[in-house]
């Protein structure tokens, strides 16, 4: 694609993330990718000073969440956000019979 000079040009970071050519399995959340190539939080001296903050949480509580609550299902499939940002209005969870009774 050749992008005449002057264009206006709107990238969208949710659809460069999800390239197959660059990442493992895109279309899946995958925190312990390892693939940092991402633009989610931005790059350069742009890079977000949190970034590292919130892979830890996430990694946090994912290990925790599953520690508590390990037949922990979904109940449908997630409900897809649509629009300039991407992820999800909702994700609906279930527990197994064998988590409410270990309880």
């Amino acid at each position: 694609m050749t992008i005449p000079a002057g264009a206006q040009v709107w990238p969208v970071l949710g659809a460069a993330n999800r390239d197959p050519g660059v990442f493992t399995r895109p279309d899946e959340f995958w925190p312990g990718r390892g693939e940092a190539r991402h633009l989610s939080f931005g790059g350069g001296a742009h890079y977000c000073l949190g970034a590292e903050l919130v892979y830890l949480e996430m990694a946090m509580l994912l290990r925790r969440l599953r520690q508590r609550l390990p037949d922990l299902a979904l109940a449908r499939p997630p409900a897809q956000r649509v629009g300039r940002l991407r992820g999800f209005t909702s994700v609906a969870v279930m527990r197994t019979e064998a988590d409410r009774h270990d309880r």
